[in-house]
């Protein structure tokens, strides 16, 4: 028996248990994209489940656009295509952040030179071994995941006041005043994705250099 379980054993000292966990980290990876997309993707479902539940209340105009002043220039029949126009513009937008958190593992172990990163910092990223790159990349995940949630609030915030506006002038007198969109938020909002994105390539950074310094300490 004791024959038997020494045949196991490799001439390095690793017995032929190793495989499994490199299959257990190759059946995870999957799952480090789809962690940090899952917030996009609910989003994205948010925007599309609202805009279903405000369809049914719809007056017979909508406003289309808005001026940079968030008074409505333009109006039009609120049919499907353009009720659920920002919907599918939602879609676009968002799956591509989804996408991106999705394919940016798989990217980082097997195609690191399509991750964008400065000069100097991305030879010595794509230097570090697999599952360190993916590793160090942690921040921009939470950075898309916290763009997908943002901007899905962006788009139900439009979708809300787009039907609050159409059912407020459908109800008022003629001559009242139109009420405006309110857009100071959306400026505020592209304001913080800047910071963040600094802080995330940052952090990036600090990563990167902390795991060179620690692989070269090894060596």
């Amino acid at each position: 028996m004791t024959d038997g379980l020494a045949a196991e054993t490799t001439p390095a000292g690793s017995t032929r248990n190793a495989p499994s966990r490199d299959l257990a980290s190759t059946a995870s990876r999957p799952r480090r994209g789809l962690r940090f997309a899952a917030p996009t993707i609910l989003g994205l479902a948010t925007v599309w489940m609202l805009a279903a539940w405000w369809w049914p209340t719809l007056p017979a105009l909508i406003p289309l656009h808005f001026a940079a002043a968030g008074l409505p220039t333009r109006w039009g029949p609120a049919n499907v295509v353009n009720w659920f126009l920002i919907p599918f513009i939602a879609t676009w937008a968002l799956g591509l952040v989804a996408a991106i958190s999705l394919a940016l593992p798989a990217l980082a172990r097997n195609h690191p030179e399509f991750v964008n990163l400065p000069g100097r910092l991305k030879r010595i990223w794509i230097g570090l071994p697999a599952e360190t790159r993916i590793r160090t990349l942690a921040p921009l995940q939470w950075l898309l995941a916290g763009v997908g949630v943002g901007t899905s609030i962006l788009f139900v915030a439009v979708l809300e006041q787009t039907h609050a506006i159409a059912v407020e002038v459908a109800a008022s007198p003629e001559g009242a005043p139109t009420p405006q969109l309110r857009g100071g938020s959306i400026l505020l909002y592209a304001g913080l994705v800047v910071v963040a994105a600094i802080v995330a390539t940052i952090r990036v950074r600090g990563l990167v250099l902390r795991e060179e310094a620690s692989s070269g300490a090894t060596d």
